[in-house]
């Protein structure tokens, strides 16, 4: 059943003049049932429910029109909507999420974060894990802030969620090393064990940042559980050599450095191999054995260092230097270095380069013989360039216009910087 819905509106509008706000209410309400999409009726309703105090049915109609709105991509008009319905629920999460996702959308991010850092006061300490998304889209606008990056790990930890809180503490370690902080690095890989003790990596990673901070002792505790898990992990017999050296037993070193090198030597590493043999000397390994070992490794090693570029003899000479540098800018055209030939270049019949490739306001010539003709008439004087220099004599001219069909194309290949509109045809 059709109705007339500009009739009902005339009335509701002649209702409100009379102060009958309940009856015109109805009629709002008539409209709304006949077509909910008319976002115009909806917000005039929603107004009336404020007015009268049924703030419930107001809130419901404010939601539906601001999702309505966002759906359809107007996140602009949907701010002051949202702004609204915050006011009648402060305490909704939700509602302040989503007006700080409107606020992204128009390109506010400064009052995009202090709606999401009031949204992760609600949530942080009640609800852990509904504020991760929160913390997310903080960092997407701050993601250089490092105290946000901890708060992230530790909610993590408090939503029960531990590998993922394990490798954020992982990646906050990289972080604080990159950035130069050796006692935060050591502080985040604890924090990362006390979640993952069995993690080799972590481990090894704890180890080697406790010997950074001069702390020997506890990192021997971490590598007496690496080593436990893998007896043949290089990386942990390396830093279980190191720590002995740093705690002044280099008795203790020296075995676990043979080792090392042993399992290099199973793995094929020369280099690597050659140096922990090196370490197990100084460390005072006095065995003739072990020194002709290290002699053995030490000449491999040298020929897994040994760079043919590095030797004297591979040094260019300087023209061959300077033929490769031109060479290389004419193939990729730069223009403030043109390239110029080792030797001067001079055509098929004897003479120099024609006047358009020494003087830019001579053009090169074009396909139809005339034009050639044209322009090698000006390069003979009597046009716009100067005078080639060449053998004097009317032979001289002949000779010039006979290879005026055939040498402009080869001399252009041979010049391809120098002839632009060659290239473009």
């Amino acid at each position: 059943m059709t109705i007339d819905r500009n009739r009902l509106e005339q009335e509701a509008v002649k209702l409100l003049q009379k102060g009958k706000t309940d009856q015109a209410i109805e009629r709002y309400q008539a409209l709304v049932r006949d077509d909910p999409r008319d976002r115009r009726i909806r917000q005039k309703l929603s107004e009336l429910y404020l007015q009268v105090g049924r703030v419930s049915e107001a809130e419901q109609h404010l939601r539906a029109l601001a999702k309505s709105l966002v759906k359809s991509g107007q996140e602009r008009q949907a701010v002051p909507l949202f702004k609204q319905l915050v006011k009648i629920k402060p305490d909704d999460a939700e509602l302040r999420e989503e007006l700080g996702d409107c606020f992204i959308a128009t390109g506010f991010p400064d009052d995009a974060r202090k709606t999401y850092d009031a949204v992760l006061e609600m949530l942080e300490r009640v609800y852990p894990s509904k504020a991760v998304p929160v913390l997310q889209k903080i960092i997407k606008l701050a993601p250089t802030e490092m105290p946000l990056q901890i708060k992230l790990a530790e909610l993590y930890e408090a939503s029960n969620w531990s590998e993922k809180a394990a490798l954020e503490w992982q990646r906050l370690a990289g972080e604080a090393r990159r950035l130069g902080r050796p006692d935060d690095r050591a502080r985040f890989l604890t924090l990362a064990l006390r979640l993952r003790p069995d993690m080799l990596v972590l481990l090894q990673e704890a180890a080697e940042a406790r010997l950074a901070t001069d702390e020997p002792q506890l990192a021997l505790t971490h590598l007496q559980e690496a080593y436990q898990a893998s007896p043949r992990n290089v990386r942990s017999l390396e830093l279980l050599a190191r720590t002995f050296q740093a705690l002044q037993q280099p008795e203790s070193a020296r075995p676990v450095w043979l080792a090392a090198a042993q399992a290099h030597a199973d793995a094929g590493a020369a280099i690597a191999r050659a140096d922990a043999l090196r370490a197990a000397l100084a460390c005072g390994a006095d065995d003739p054995k072990i020194k002709a070992e290290f002699g053995e490794a030490d000449r491999e090693a040298a020929r897994y260092r040994l760079r043919l570029h590095t030797q004297p003899w591979a040094a260019p000479r300087a023209l061959e230097a300077e033929v490769l540098r031109a060479e290389v800018q004419a193939r990729y055209g730069f223009p403030t270095a043109p390239a110029r030939p080792s030797k001067p270049r001079r055509l098929r019949c004897g003479l120099p380069p024609p006047c358009w490739s020494r003087w830019p306001s001579c053009s090169p010539p074009r396909a139809t013989p005339r034009r050639r003709r044209a322009c090698w008439g000006g390069c003979r004087g009597g046009g716009r360039g100067p005078r080639p220099a060449g053998p004097a004599g009317g032979g001289a001219d002949r000779r010039w216009l006979r290879c005026a069909r055939s040498c402009p194309r080869r001399y252009a290949r041979r010049y391809p910087r120098r002839h632009p509109r060659r290239l473009r045809r």
